[in-house]
């Protein structure tokens, strides 16, 4: 009987050079408010509404089947995205019975951890040389890469990810002055 290869998972980083971006900043009244009363789902939601987005757009400069791409990146600013986030202590492993499994290395136990979550995935276009991902980050992330990117230096975009099949999860992503290629 014939076996099939085993599929690993593979690690793979870009190196974007921003060729533009904008960015847009809104503050207003719920729209659910503004409409028909029974447009009002959720009672709790906040009566204001507060959004922030920059959108990165750049050309992967990695040589190999990549170089030359396009790269759409949409960064939201999200004052909650942090209660969204799993704690390390929610990533333990449990057993059928609840309990929290642990792994001896050198005579210590140590906890054994399930694979944290993607920050979030990039998605390849099919049929076409671009790629599109959607962060929801921290408004000071938004903030901050937009004070990099408005700089007169060359801006660049980094990402880490790792290949599971035909997805690719984000484990980094970066805005930064130092071209990537070079580090």
């Amino acid at each position: 009987m014939k076996r099939g290869k085993l599929s690993r998972n593979q690690y793979v980083s870009f190196s974007i050079r921003v060729n533009d971006y904008s960015a847009r900043s809104d503050a207003g009244i719920n729209s659910s408010l503004l409409s028909h009363p029974c447009d009002v789902k959720d009672e709790s939601e906040l009566v204001h509404h507060f959004e922030t987005k920059l959108e990165i757009i750049g050309e992967c400069i990695d040589a190999g089947d990549s170089s030359g791409h396009r790269f759409d990146i949409y960064l939201f600013g999200d004052s909650k995205v942090n209660e969204r986030i799993p704690r390390i202590r929610d990533l333990q492993e449990r057993d059928s019975e609840g309990e929290d499994i642990y792994r001896t290395y050198r005579g210590k136990q140590y906890p054994v951890y399930k694979q944290p979550p993607a920050v979030a995935y990039l998605e390849k276009i099919w049929g076409k040389d671009r790629w599109l991902s959607s962060i929801w980050v921290t408004p000071q992330i938004v903030t901050d890469a937009l004070l990099i990117l408005s700089g007169l230096k060359q801006a660049y975009v980094s990402i880490h990810t790792i290949k599971e099949k035909r997805h690719y999860r984000i484990l980094n992503l970066s805005v930064q002055t130092v071209n990537p290629t070079e580090e």
